[in-house]
């Protein structure tokens, strides 16, 4: 993993590109692995934790969003993306958001993950096994988002 986020790190360096992250059911495990690598400080801004509908609101997830589609749904990871994007005033952001264990309705734990640019949005759902522990599933996210996000990086220009 470590050689991935090394490709990240090179990839946004060369085209000098600041990264930033809203993570709600990851809990901080996207911007572990990005900082696990030597050097992303030049290209990483930060983000935030925000599992609840009121730290979604501060990124611009509009209450009326979560009630019409649900917290766990690709309209609220958009809406983390491009709050991020606008709040730290990054070139590109991740949005994640999902269900670490299974919830009253019984889904299997899994995520959207969102990556925004002032160009463009791409938005993948990433599904874990029935049973999958709550840290596999946010480690499991968390590496899925890297690969959105290093293809998305990939296909910048």
């Amino acid at each position: 993993m470590r050689a991935r986020v090394a490709r990240l790190k090179d990839r946004l360096v060369k085209r000098k590109l600041w990264l930033a992250v809203a993570e709600s059911m990851t809990g901080g495990a996207l911007s572990d692995l990005i900082t696990s690598v030597p050097g992303a400080s030049r290209y990483f801004i930060g983000g935030m934790i925000s599992y609840s509908p009121e730290l979604k609101a501060m990124m611009g997830v509009s209450a009326g969003t979560i009630k019409k589609h649900g917290v766990y749904s690709k309209q609220v990871a958009e809406g983390l993306a491009r709050g991020a994007l606008k709040k730290f005033g990054s070139d590109v952001a991740v949005g994640i958001t999902g269900i670490a264990h299974p919830d009253r309705t019984h889904r299997a734990p899994g995520a959207w993950v969102a990556v925004a640019s002032g160009r463009k949005v791409v938005s993948k759902h990433i599904a874990c096994k029935a049973g999958t522990r709550r840290n596999e599933a946010r480690k499991k996210v968390a590496r899925g988002a890297l690969e959105i996000l290093l293809e998305f990086i990939r296909n910048w220009d």
